[in-house]
């Protein structure tokens, strides 16, 4: 019973990033000119105010923050890195 309580929130916490990654992606998109689907994400804390993560895209890296995550709005990214 508790290896399938614990193989549950391990697939919780992976649905729960993979939403979250699409949101960072959306996010990052209009910030780096690059197209969602173009972005990998590393390096997200949460744990954090705001909100940080690396976006990288088309060879370059783009440091970003956000505060709400679900929403298309509020994040900003700067670029480290050619």
């Amino acid at each position: 019973m508790k290896t399938h309580r614990l193989q549950g929130m391990h697939l919780a916490t992976l649905l729960f990033l993979s939403g979250c990654t699409a949101a960072l992606q959306s996010n990052s998109s209009g910030e780096s000119g690059c197209n969602a689907s173009e972005i990998s994400i590393s390096d997200y804390r949460s744990n954090s105010h705001p909100h940080t993560w690396t976006a990288k895209c088309r060879d370059k890296t783009y440091q970003c923050s956000g505060s709400d995550m679900l929403k298309q709005q509020g994040a900003s990214c700067r670029q480290v890195s050619d």
